[in-house]
């Protein structure tokens, strides 16, 4: 039977055997799926996928659960993360994290108002 070389690392075999072993070649190149757009070695990928890759899912260092890209993970908790520390909107210095935050408007209700000034001790006006 006539053999026949893998493109992607030169094994022989058999024709009828080529295109399936060429599908899952680790040697094959592919773009990371996850959406870094590295191209490697299908056997590279995992070590990538886990330690590498700016895109690879990470948990929020904060606890709020989510799961988001590396490359984003600052954005996050700066930006977005339920949990991040802000200061109060009464300016009374105090640090609360974001999800205990009501915001100071005419339409804050009584248990919202409450809460702000229990945790900064400020009246509101």
């Amino acid at each position: 039977m006539r053999r026949v070389p893998c493109v992607q690392c030169g094994a022989p075999f058999h024709a009828y055997e080529i295109d399936e072993h060429e599908d899952g070649c680790l040697d094959r190149k592919i773009t990371c799926t996850l959406g870094c757009g590295v191209v490697l070695q299908l056997r590279a990928w995992r070590a990538h996928a886990d330690g590498e890759c700016v895109r690879r899912p990470l948990e929020c260092a904060l606890g709020c659960g989510a799961r988001v890209p590396a490359d984003t993970l600052d954005a996050h908790a700066r930006d977005v993360c339920p949990l991040r520390l802000v200061q109060c909107p009464l300016e009374c210095g105090t640090e609360l994290q974001w999800a205990n935050i009501a915001e100071v408007r005419d339409d804050v209700t009584t248990e919202q108002s409450a809460f702000i000034v229990l945790t900064c001790f400020l009246p509101l006006d």
